[in-house]
C-alpha cells in the first residue's frame, strides 16, 4: 500500500510538471489571479502538501493495523508453533481485531478526505 500511495503521490507531481496550469482547477478566490506565475505556484504546493499528506496518514494507517498480525505471524514463524490458551492467544486475537478494523477506518478516512464522498453520503442536508 505504502508503495502506491507513494507512486499516487508521484504521478501528481509529474501531472503538475508537464501542465503548470492544472493548478488553476484547485485554485480558490483567495489565492489571486490565474495568470499570476507565484500564486500558481502557490497553490501546486498546497496540493502536493494536501496530497502527500493524505497519501501518508491512508499508509500509515494501514501498517498500524495490519503490523499486529504481521507481527504475530513472524513470531509464530520463528517458534514453530501457534499456541491458542495464553498470552499469544489474546494477541492473536487482537491483531484479527486490528485487521477488521481496516474495513471501518478506510472508508472513514476517505469520508474524512473526499469532499465529494461526504456530500453525496450525507443526503439529510
Amino acid at each position: 500500500m505504502a508503495w502506491f500511495y507513494t507512486r499516487t503521490y508521484r504521478y501528481s507531481s509529474r501531472q503538475f510538471d508537464e501542465n503548470p496550469a492544472l493548478a488553476t482547477f484547485f485554485m480558490k478566490e483567495q489565492d489571486g489571479r490565474e495568470d499570476d506565475p507565484e500564486a500558481l505556484e502557490i497553490v501546486r504546493l498546497r496540493v502536493e502538501r494536501q496530497i502527500l499528506t493524505k497519501c501518508l496518514v491512508m499508509s500509515l494507517a494501514v501498517m498500524a493495523l495490519y503490523a499486529p498480525f504481521f507481527a504475530y505471524e513472524f513470531q509464530a514463524c520463528l517458534t514453530g508453533a501457534i499456541p491458542f490458551f495464553d498470552l499469544t492467544g489474546v494477541y492473536q486475537s487482537l491483531s484479527f481485531l486490528f485487521l477488521a478494523a481496516d474495513v471501518l477506518v478506510t472508508p472513514i478516512l476517505v469520508f474524512a478526505f473526499k469532499k465529494e464522498v461526504r456530500e453525496a453520503v450525507m443526503f439529510w442536508k
